[in-house]
């Protein structure tokens, strides 16, 4: 599967990523070289670990070969190499929240669940999966009113993993 989408740097700028996160979404076309370079921007002002390199990359800028780009993101990426696609997914899921309509979420679950390899964080917010045992007593609400539950569930998980990866709280 393809999933499309775009991350503007907004969403970005809330949250701390390595170098392997944001070379691993780039590499899924998740984010565009300008988000990248703007991103490198931020860290030079907060005097990154890598600010030689970053600096490298922002003053290529626009200027630079999509090639040579991604040859110097690679190699921030080997630097900073941490990766956490659990962060990602709540990237997602919390870019998905903030842009999309409640009718047009379940759709849009499906398709980052099925992207990230149906990851059980999600399964609850999926219309083909068992309900909790605690909402089988309210299947007759569910069903009337899905995409709201669903919504529900979605802020849910966003509240639960907050703390673990937003470097701001909105």
């Amino acid at each position: 599967m393809n999933f499309s989408i775009n991350i503007p740097i907004k969403i970005l700028s809330i949250f701390k990523l390595t170098w392997a996160e944001l070379y691993w979404a780039y590499q899924k076309e998740w984010l565009k070289h300008e988000t990248i370079l703007l991103y490198a921007e931020m860290n030079l002002s907060e005097k990154s670990l890598y600010f030689e390199n970053e600096l490298d990359l922002v003053l290529c800028g626009e200027k630079i070969w999509l090639g040579d780009f991604d040859k110097k993101i690679e190699a921030l990426s080997r630097f900073d190499a941490e990766l956490n696609t659990d962060k990602w997914l709540y990237i997602v899921v919390y870019y998905c929240y903030q842009k999309f309509d409640t009718e047009d979420l379940p759709e849009i679950i499906e398709k980052i669940y099925e992207e990230f390899q149906y990851c059980e964080e999600l399964m609850h917010c999926i219309s083909y999966m068992p309900a909790l045992e605690s909402d089988q007593k309210n299947k007759e609400y569910i069903a009337a009113n899905f995409q709201e539950t669903i919504k529900f569930k979605i802020e849910e998980y966003l509240v639960k993993y907050q703390d673990q990866f937003m470097e701001q709280k909105l």
